[in-house]
């Protein structure tokens, strides 16, 4: 059993249910004199007890809410406050290089929608909003930031906008359903996976070693070296406490389809608690691939193994960034034994089949105004191809590599792409 006392969030308990429930109008808003709200709908209550002092709920997900009713401003059925906005949202090609011109988003606040048009190929975009100020914008309770965040807009995108300390308890996915992974090679499957034959100089780091305890040590077998970020004193600083110490690979080459696996320090326990998946075209610009938790598998433990599921980049990568978000102890990066595979798929072999079904747990995420993207992509509905077209002055043949002729380029850009005409001089080669 877990409690919830007033101001204190704690994660929940994982639970293996059938569907996710959505939040309904019969649900009890509470809020409090620290500008706090708590929002719990009535299905997740299984026991209301009130001793005059506290209201403590026993609620869905092993979890107990304490809540003192010197604390309580209103206790009803309607939220009080005021749900912040989306006030912009595009996509800004300065931030997206395959973007000839910025695609502003249009944006619905009645029903709660932004819709753009984008003419690029790529689904993966750092978008650019503007939030009511004080409020900060979530997908699936992660933060995103404008400008910064990168993401795939294939499919619709739900982000909340909210202010702090406004939290609604609710069941939500954390693992998707699983299905037979590539990890097996023979002619009854349809995977390949092979081992990247990692080298000490393919390694960097934002957070090196004061004590001997590099990146190489990563690649000996060994179960009792570890490489471990910045601690101590020495050449390097340590890194603020709110900065996240990154493994960096150089893959040599490009790759889509990727495994990894590492051992925790045999020794102590400090261990990675999440990931953020990050990945590079050039070692400059990252785009954001993956978030791994305990729901993914990572260990809590000393001396235990990892293998990550296939994990799809989305598009080929040379560079890899495994940013450690969280840890058991400090910001402190620490593991042993690191592999990292690359996924190929044959022409033969047996459809996946399903291992097991999807994992919910229920959590405290944040409420406020939910708004749905959608990215209407021009290329996917394009009829025809972009076409140039020369216009040469008073109808003349192109027949010498000196001289220029006098002509008008028009460029027709299909629908997706800005068309133009102008003038210009052409000779042959």
């Amino acid at each position: 059993m877990k409690r919830f006392v007033i101001s204190a969030i704690c994660l929940l308990a994982t639970a293996l249910l059938p569907t996710m429930a959505e939040e309904t109008k019969d649900t009890i808003f509470f809020e409090l004199t620290d500008s706090q709200s708590i929002i719990i709908p009535r299905e997740y209550i299984e026991q209301w007890d009130d001793d005059g002092t506290f209201i403590n709920l026993k609620l869905k997900g092993d979890t107990i809410v304490g809540i003192a009713k010197s604390h309580i401003v209103s206790q009803g059925t309607q939220y009080k406050g005021l749900k912040p906005k989306m006030e912009s949202f595009k996509f800004n090609n300065k931030f997206n290089d395959q973007l000839f011109t910025d695609a502003e988003g249009v944006i619905d606040s009645i029903n709660g929608k932004i819709s753009v048009k984008v003419g690029c190929i790529g689904k993966r975009l750092t978008p650019s909003f503007k939030v009511s100020d004080g409020a900060m914008a979530y997908v699936n309770g992660e933060r995103q930031y404008s400008k910064q965040t990168r993401r795939r807009f294939d499919t619709p995108t739900h982000y909340t906008v909210a202010y702090p300390k406004q939290y609604l308890y609710k069941i939500t996915k954390v693992k998707d359903e699983m299905w037979s992974s590539p990890e097996e090679v023979s002619e009854d499957k349809m995977w390949l996976k092979t081992k990247v034959a990692l080298t000490a100089d393919m390694f960097s780091t934002n957070a090196p070693s004061n004590h001997g305890e590099d990146p190489v040590n990563l690649l000996d077998g060994d179960h009792n070296t570890f490489f471990h970020s910045t601690w101590g004193t020495g050449q390097y600083e340590k890194l603020p406490t709110d900065e996240y110490p990154y493994l960096q690979v150089d893959l040599a080459e490009d790759v889509q389809l990727i495994r990894f696996s590492y051992e925790t320090r045999s020794d102590a326990a400090r261990y990675p608690k999440s990931f953020l998946l990050q990945a590079s075209f050039d070692g400059t610009k990252w785009d954001d691939v993956k978030t791994l938790t305990q729901a993914d598998g990572l260990p809590l433990g000393i001396g235990q193994t990892f293998m990550s599921q296939t994990i799809d980049l989305g598009n080929p990568y040379r560079y890899l960034r495994f940013v450690m978000t969280s840890a058991s102890y400090k910001n402190y990066l620490a593991m042993a034994s690191f592999s990292l595979y690359k996924v190929t798929v044959t022409d033969s072999g047996d459809e996946p089949t399903l291992i097991s079904p999807a994992v919910y747990e229920y959590t405290w995420l944040p409420y406020g105004r939910d708004v749905t993207v959608s990215v209407d992509w021009l290329t996917d509905r394009a009829t025809s191809v972009p076409r140039i077209d020369l216009n040469i002055e008073n109808g003349q043949m192109i027949s010498s590599k000196d001289y220029y002729l006098n002509a008008e380029i028009i460029i027709d850009g299909a629908g997706v792409w800005p068309s133009m005409t102008d003038s210009v001089l052409v000779k042959g080669r």
